[in-house]
C-alpha cells in the first residue's frame, strides 16, 4: 500500500513542472483531443508549448544522408522484413531523427503533434517516429522511451505520460476499431503509432507500406505490423465530462492472435486485441474519445491515487 502511494505520488510530482509540445492544431474535427492549456497549467502542473510541423520537416531534410542509411541498416538487422519503398522508409527516418532533436533542443518532456490530415501530400507521417520514440532503443542503443501521441490529442499524451511515469514500459496510443461479437473481444489499432517494444520479438515486425489508404501520399510512408505480446494491462483515457476532468481505467488481458486470422482489417497496420475486465456496453458507454491508452501491467490503484492527488474524479470499471 505504502508502495503503490509513493509510485502514485511521485508520478503525480514528476508530471508537474514538465513541458508538453504540440505540433499543429486540431486534427480532423476531433474536439476530444484539445484542452484549455490554462487547466492544464492549473490541474497538472504542465506547460503548453506549440510549434509547426513544418519545423520539423524543414529540420528533416538536412538530415546527413550517411546518418539515414545508418539507422536502416539498423532497422534491417533489428526487426523482420521491410516491405516499404526504401524512398518511403528514408523520410520517416528522417523525421524520426529531425523530431528527437528538435525535442531535445526545446526540452520538451513528452509531445503530441497533427500530422494527419495534410501530412501524407506534403510529405509523410510520423509513424515511424511515433513506434520508434515510445521505443527504448533506437540505432544509437538504449534510450527513454519518450511519449508522442498522434493527431494532437492533448489529453492522450497527458494519460500518457502518466503511464509512462508509473510503468516506465511502452506506452500504447491506439483507436477503438470494433468488438468482436463472436469471440468476445476489442480490436484497437491506430496507423503507426505502436511501439516496437509492445511486439513479442522485433523480428515480428515487419514494417509495410503506409497503414492510411484513405489520404493521396507524395512519397507513401511506413508501418510496423504486428501484434501486442499478451499480458495483463491497465486501459486508461483522461476525459472531460461537463467541463471537468474524469479518468477512465480499467484493468484488461491483451490477447494473442496470429496476424493472418484478423481479417477483414488493414492489413498493414499494428493491433492490440484486448479482453475487456468489464461488462462490453459498461466500457462503450463510458468511452468519451475515439482513442485509448495501455500499459502493461495493474496500475489501478496507483491511477485512483493519482485521481486523488489531481482532484479528478476516478471512473473505474470492474
Amino acid at each position: 500500500k505504502v508502495k503503490s502511494f509513493l509510485s502514485s505520488a511521485c508520478s503525480a510530482i514528476g508530471l508537474r513542472g514538465q513541458v508538453l509540445g504540440v505540433g499543429g492544431g486540431r486534427s480532423m474535427g476531433m474536439v476530444t483531443a484539445v484542452c484549455d492549456p490554462n487547466e492544464v497549467r492549473l490541474k497538472f502542473g504542465v506547460e503548453i508549448d506549440s510549434f509547426e510541423q513544418m519545423e520539423v520537416i524543414d529540420r528533416a531534410e538536412k538530415v546527413p544522408e550517411t546518418r539515414i542509411d545508418s539507422f536502416l541498416k539498423w532497422m534491417k538487422q533489428t526487426f523482420g522484413p521491410i516491405k516499404a519503398r526504401e524512398d518511403a522508409v528514408k523520410k520517416q527516418i528522417r523525421l524520426y531523427l529531425a523530431l528527437k532533436e528538435f525535442s531535445q533542443e526545446k526540452g520538451y518532456d513528452f509531445m503530441a503533434i497533427k500530422c494527419l490530415p495534410e501530412l501524407p501530400a506534403l510529405y509523410t507521417t510520423f509513424c515511424l517516429a511515433h513506434a520508434i520514440m515510445g521505443d527504448s532503443e533506437d540505432d544509437q542503443g538504449l534510450k527513454e522511451r519518450f511519449v508522442l501521441a498522434c493527431e494532437a490529442d492533448i489529453n492522450a499524451a497527458l494519460t500518457m505520460q502518466i503511464l509512462n511515469l508509473l510503468s516506465g514500459g511502452p506506452v500504447l496510443f491506439t483507436d477503438l476499431t470494433e468488438f468482436n461479437l463472436k469471440e468476445g473481444f476489442l480490436t484497437t489499432c491506430n496507423c503507426g503509432s505502436q511501439p516496437t517494444d509492445f511486439a513479442k520479438s522485433k523480428k515480428d515486425v515487419c514494417w509495410e507500406r503506409e497503414g492510411v489508404h484513405e489520404f493521396q501520399w507524395k512519397f507513401g510512408g511506413t508501418c510496423p505490423r504486428h501484434v501486442a505480446k499478451p499480458g495483463k494491462a491497465t486501459v486508461a483515457r483522461l476525459s472531460r465530462s461537463a467541463g471537468k476532468y474524469e479518468m477512465l481505467i480499467s484493468l484488461v488481458d491483451v490477447i494473442e492472435m496470429p496476424l493472418d486470422k484478423l481479417s477483414g482489417l488493414v492489413r498493414e497496420r499494428p493491433y492490440t486485441l484486448i479482453k475487456l475486465g468489464c461488462d462490453r456496453d459498461t466500457f462503450l458507454e463510458a468511452v468519451r474519445s475515439n482513442h485509448i491508452h495501455l500499459a502493461y501491467g495493474d496500475w489501478l490503484k496507483e491511477l485512483e491515487e493519482i485521481c486523488q492527488i489531481f482532484g479528478i474524479k476516478p471512473s473505474v470499471l470492474k
